[in-house]
């Protein structure tokens, strides 16, 4: 006896982005679900009635998930281990695969703390396209985290690294002494 397995194809799709998520939804013999990923981690899912209904749940949800991150920051603003983790992964691959070395190398650092400089010297790389990979996180954190520039008057390049690193520069040094922050560096272990 042959047993043939029917699956219903879905009727209604739904594929966009919110904020840094991705929200995938499609109806399937009239139960609508609704997932959502950060990069390729799912990271909840629901049911409704239609594709509309569970796209607009998932937008919910996803806000006040951004909202509770947005109550744990620290007294300055700065984001919790937990909404770090959640940037992370919704980085797209090339930027997470150029970064990932290099952050992690400069976490096992002591205090996570050392010169561009140093750093590029202990990656083999050159400091210039090292920096520029850090100023590629840092506007990309920026914009996914929606922080605000926490030192307006600051104005210089530099500005960007703040969303995961504390930035001094040093006299007559040309790229600055860089030390992630807490948060950030237990969201990368």
């Amino acid at each position: 006896m042959t047993t043939t397995l029917s699956r219903a194809l879905p009727t209604r799709q739904a594929d966009q982005a919110f904020h840094h998520y991705r929200i995938v939804a499609a109806d399937k013999g009239g139960v609508a679900t609704a997932i959502a990923y950060a990069g390729m981690a799912r990271i909840h899912h629901l049911n409704a009635d239609t594709v509309d209904e569970a796209v607009q749940a998932m937008e919910v949800a996803l806000q006040a998930r951004l909202a509770g991150f947005a109550s744990r920051r620290d007294v300055d603003g700065w984001p919790s281990v937990e909404e770090y983790r959640d940037v992370l992964l919704a980085l797209p691959p090339t930027l997470r695969d150029a970064v990932t070395p290099i952050l992690k190398a400069h976490a096992r650092l002591p205090d996570a703390r050392t010169s561009i400089v140093e750093l590029a010297r202990i990656m083999g790389a050159d400091r210039s396209e090292l920096f520029s990979e850090y100023r590629r996180l840092g506007r990309r954190l920026f914009s996914d985290l929606r922080l605000a520039r926490q030192r307006p008057a600051r104005r210089d390049v530099r500005f960007v690294l703040d969303s995961f690193a504390i930035c001094e520069l040093e006299e007559a040094a040309e790229y600055p002494v860089v030390q992630l922050r807490p948060a950030f560096v237990k969201a990368l272990a």
